[in-house]
């Protein structure tokens, strides 16, 4: 038995010491395998992402040209009397109550848009044709923020909505409005 208590001493020796030194270096050893595996999940991730670098820049680039051609297929001007409008309600049988643009457009990056304000009256079907005339037509007109509203006369509707009409705006009157901008700031500094 004496014998036995020195081994006893040693292994209760080596227990504590895997316990008090060993086991928080094991939480340390799988939190660096944590990292590890995330660094090389991000890294094989970046990987793919280089080699398919060429193939993105080129679908950059093709993204960039088809949306300058959609840009070309807007009009470079606004017909301010809305004439797209006055012949589909004509067509329609449809009467215009209200036609009334805003005085200035507003440009944005790459295109500017005029507001109208429309209110027409008719009968449902043949307002919801002239509707569809003016998607049809060939001018950049969307119409917001409909209302619908039974009108004074039976089987007559009056349809108010914020009309907008859109055209491109090109690089070379983007650049003019730019100076202008610059000018006019230093102006007043």
């Amino acid at each position: 038995m004496r014998a036995l208590r020195p081994l006893a001493v040693f292994l209760a020796v080596l227990a504590l010491a895997y316990a008090f030194a060993l086991m928080p270096k094991r939480d340390e050893l799988e939190e660096a395998r944590e990292a590890l595996y995330a660094l090389k999940a991000q890294y094989l991730n970046k990987k793919r992402q280089a080699v398919n670098l060429d193939l993105l820049r080129a679908q950059v680039r093709e993204a960039d040209q088809l949306f300058g051609v959609l840009l070309r297929h807007l009009p470079n001007r606004i017909d301010r009397r809305f004439g797209d409008v006055a012949s589909a309600a004509k067509k329609r049988g449809v009467r215009v109550e209200e036609l009334r643009p805003e005085a200035h457009e507003q440009t944005r990056d790459f295109h500017a848009e005029l507001a109208a304000t429309l209110r027409v009256s008719g009968r449902y079907h043949d307002v919801g044709a002239f509707v569809g005339d003016l998607a049809a037509a060939p001018g950049s007109l969307l119409l917001h923020e409909l209302s619908l509203d039974a009108a004074a006369a039976p089987g007559q509707v009056t349809l108010a909505a914020t009309l907008r009409a859109f055209r491109y705006v090109d690089e070379d009157e983007i650049a003019a409005r730019r100076k202008a901008a610059r000018a006019a700031k230093k102006g007043k500094g």
